[in-house]
């Protein structure tokens, strides 16, 4: 296999998925990651993990399906992904913030999503950090 880097969301994910599959299987996650070749070859992007198995250096690699169909291979779908807008309160507040927003919250734009993608939904919510 070919893994993604640490502190992606994909790794996250196959992190996440190893060790409920430890915890089944009552042994340790290093345990698992030990026993999996390649578990330790990191790929920075999606498009590095499908050119690893494109070119048979790996059987398997975890990425998503735009790229692995762009480059001709199988895809599996595991899990849906979901993602967050983050952007500065006086970005979401200014028209362009705000035209970007209606857009993505539009029937229009939600009508032209893949099957399968969820559409985007306004929430409002805001989180400050200091």
């Amino acid at each position: 296999m070919i893994n993604r880097n640490r502190g992606s969301g994909t790794r996250v994910l196959i992190d996440n998925r190893l060790h409920q599959l430890a915890e089944e299987l009552g042994v340790g996650f290093d345990k698992i990651c030990s026993e999996l070749d390649g578990y330790d070859t990191e790929a920075r992007t999606h498009s590095a993990v499908a050119a690893a198995v494109k070119l048979n250096r790996v059987d398997v690699g975890i990425g998503i399906r735009s790229v692995a169909e762009s480059n001709g291979q199988k895809f599996i779908h595991l899990a849906d992904e979901e993602y967050d807008f983050i952007m500065q309160r006086s970005f979401v507040e200014s028209k362009i913030g705000t035209d970007l927003l209606n857009v993505l919250c539009s029937d229009e734009f939600n009508s032209c999503l893949p099957p399968g993608i969820t559409s985007y939904k306004r929430t409002g919510e805001f989180v400050d950090f200091d």
